[in-house]
């Protein structure tokens, strides 16, 4: 099966194909998907990543081709330069879209599978019938909603192309309830709860840690994420303020990720003289991740668009004690969190007052190790019964594609 994926470069993964060494942070579903593509019985694989952040311009200026041992076959494609930013945008897509045509005419492949940030390109593949196309979507967000208030829109429009599947993560979002009226009539669609593999963390790679940022004995609250607005990484930064005025028991709090908000965390910290007790740790290869969390007494996910990430789901994996917000009925957010991940696993705080709501939470909870030890044994029971490994999870995408690729040929 001859398969042609269309991806974004996601950030995390610029420094892997720049120093042609595997080794991607973030979208860890996409990255396993690839491998096991690679990997796969009568593959044959080709993987562009095309470049949508403009940071990223001036790393990857030109077309770039190369083999990658672990995903195979790799093209770079860059952005567009005309000066002036929608100018820009609109070129980019144009020209990603006009090079995807192309080259699933030369290549014809059995298969596409492309990502959300690649939609223009995976549209036009579906609606010129030049190939079937498996769509993936990383979740929900605000802009999907929206489509469906508008009877016209070019993100509507694209969304309903014909595609072979659509795949969307279920990450707390309500996809469950926005996709199957999100995409074409007929077309086949999966919610599926990503992966996770049991990391085994040594002792000493959390001392170390632990050791190299200052953190002593005391009780470590996490935060894993881009630093951006919609993450909740003010409201985290709000609270451990909150919480160290307050004069409760000790306590440091770390915010592993990057992202454009990083700047402003920055200097509200140094406002608030919390740069002892509060760490920016930055960007971070994936597998360090599980030490981190290894390293951490609570973890806090604050995400505004849901709670099911890949962080949260190793998180439970670790049997890690874990703060998450109360789901929002309204917005259909969280609702399937709070099936999955009950009471009795997780400590949820009050979405609608996020900052003081989890100083209070963390004050009980700082205070009471052995309810913190209990919730952390309650979710790793969790993880065993809800999660399977990536390895299980990239079979059921992989079998899809297969699938997709069959029934073409009918």
């Amino acid at each position: 099966m001859k398969v042609l994926a269309l991806c974004r470069l996601f950030t995390g993964y610029s420094d892997s194909l720049q120093n042609r060494e595997w080794r991607p942070h973030g979208a860890p579903a996409i990255a396993r998907i690839l491998e096991g593509l690679h990997r796969g019985a009568g593959i044959d694989l080709h993987t562009v990543f095309a470049v949508k952040d403009f940071p990223l311009r001036d790393r990857f200026p030109g077309t770039e081709r190369f083999e990658l041992g672990e995903i195979g076959s790799v093209e770079i494609w860059p952005a567009p330069r005309t000066g002036m930013r929608r100018l820009d945008i609109l070129a980019m897509e144009l020209d990603h879209m006009r090079r995807a045509v192309s080259l699933c005419r030369r290549l014809r492949p059995e298969v596409v599978y492309a990502t959300y940030g690649q939609i223009s390109a995976a549209a036009a593949i579906a609606r010129f019938k030049l190939a079937p196309v498996v769509l993936r979507m990383m979740g929900v967000f605000p802009h999907h909603r929206q489509f469906l208030e508008r009877s016209l829109s070019i993100g509507k429009w694209q969304l309903r192309s014909p595609f072979a599947h659509v795949v969307c993560t279920q990450e707390g979002s309500g996809p469950e309830e926005v996709i199957p009226r999100l995409v074409g009539a007929g077309v086949p669609h999966s919610v599926l709860l990503n992966g996770v593999d049991r990391p085994e963390v040594a002792p000493d790679a959390v001392d170390r840690l632990r050791k190299q940022y200052g953190l002593g004995t005391r009780p470590v609250v996490l935060f894993v994420g881009r630093l951006e607005d919609y993450k909740g990484c003010f409201e985290f930064i709000d609270a451990a303020a909150r919480y160290l005025a307050d004069g409760k028991p000790d306590a440091d709090f770390v915010l592993v990720g990057d992202g454009s908000c990083r700047k402003e965390l920055e200097i509200r910290c140094a406002a608030r003289e919390l740069g002892g007790r509060v760490h920016l740790i930055g960007s971070v290869p994936g597998d360090m991740v599980a030490t981190w969390l290894a390293a951490a007494d609570i973890y806090v996910s604050m995400n505004h668009h849901g709670n099911l990430s890949n962080t949260n789901l190793e998180a439970l994996t670790l049997g890690k004690c874990m703060i998450i917000p109360e789901k929002d009925i309204d917005a259909n957010i969280d609702v399937s969190t709070a099936r999955l991940l009950p009471a009795d696993t997780v400590i949820r705080y009050d979405r609608s007052d996020p900052a003081s709501s989890l100083t209070a939470v963390l004050g009980e909870l700082l205070s009471d190790a052995d309810r913190i030890a209990a919730l952390g044994k309650a979710a790793g029971a969790l993880s065993r019964r809800l999660l399977q490994s990536w390895n299980d999870r990239a079979a059921k995408e992989i079998d899809i594609l297969r699938h997709a690729s069959r029934t073409a040929r009918l």
